[in-house]
């Protein structure tokens, strides 16, 4: 009977001490590493993607998400021409990795390798002749209403299509989409809804304006984008983001962002 007291008690003492340790065993075990939340997971661990290449020539832009306001929001761009992962398909748009960069882009700039490459072709600002929508791609979705007298700025072509810059006047909203060659013509064959008050530009209150007259001018500290609202005798009357109106003499109303013109 005192054996199995001496043993019991020899297995209580071992239990108490292994439960217990040393400082230098509790330095030895690893701390156990912190639950990941969802921002920390990376796409490395995905089940798969696939090679694509991006259509060949120029620069693209990627995007935060597969909606067209994001176009008003470009991040960080892709080389024409270059492979990428695919690693997510969203109706019109594909999630793609290029290096260390991924973003969202049409799909439609995917391969097209056999097909005329789209070219930069950079140009003045270009009137559009009707009313119609700016497309995602070319023979695309819609993706912004475009209004005639609108000012378009060409940016690159593909057959008969340019990618054109659109002036806005709140953010976020669609800043590029591709319209038809046909669908512009120069300033001066057609008449512009919009431009530019440059730096030191007159203006005049509109309030004021409207009861006496261009009276009281005051000088603008920077260049701003405008559109025209109405027109009388040689002044037109502007709004601008924010709300912002005013009267200015109809030629001070210009078609380009800077003062070469």
């Amino acid at each position: 009977m005192s054996r199995l007291k001496a043993t019991v008690s020899i297995l209580i003492l071992a239990i108490a001490v292994s439960a217990c340790g040393t400082g230098e065993q509790d330095k030895a075990v690893p701390p156990t590493p912190p639950e990941q939340d969802d921002k920390a997971e990376t796409h490395d661990n995905w089940p798969g993607y696939e090679t694509r290449t991006v259509r060949p020539q120029g620069e693209y832009f990627l995007y935060p998400g597969p909606d067209a306001v994001f176009l008003a929001l470009p991040e960080v761009i892709v080389q024409g021409g270059s492979a990428v992962e695919v690693l997510e398909t969203e109706g019109d748009w594909v999630y793609l990795r290029s290096g260390d960069n991924d973003g969202w882009l049409p799909k439609w700039y995917l391969d097209g390798s056999d097909e005329k490459p789209v070219r930069d072709n950079v140009q003045d600002y270009l009137v559009l002749k009707e009313n119609m929508q700016g497309l995602l791609y070319p023979d695309g979705p819609g993706i912004v209403d475009l209004e005639k007298g609108k000012l378009l700025k060409p940016l690159k072509e593909w057959n008969n299509w340019y990618f054109t810059g659109i002036i806005v006047y709140d953010i976020p909203s669609v800043q590029y989409a591709w319209v038809p060659k046909d669908a512009l013509l120069p300033i001066g064959e057609a008449e512009p809804s919009e431009g530019f008050l440059h730096e030191g530009t007159e203006v005049y209150g509109y309030d004021s304006f409207e009861a006496y007259g261009p009276v009281n001018p005051e000088k603008l500290d920077y260049t701003m984008r405008v559109f025209v609202r109405k027109e009388k005798e040689g002044y037109i009357a502007v709004g601008a983001a924010g709300g912002w109106t005013a009267w200015t003499k109809k030629e001070n109303l210009k078609f380009s962002y800077d003062n070469e013109e």
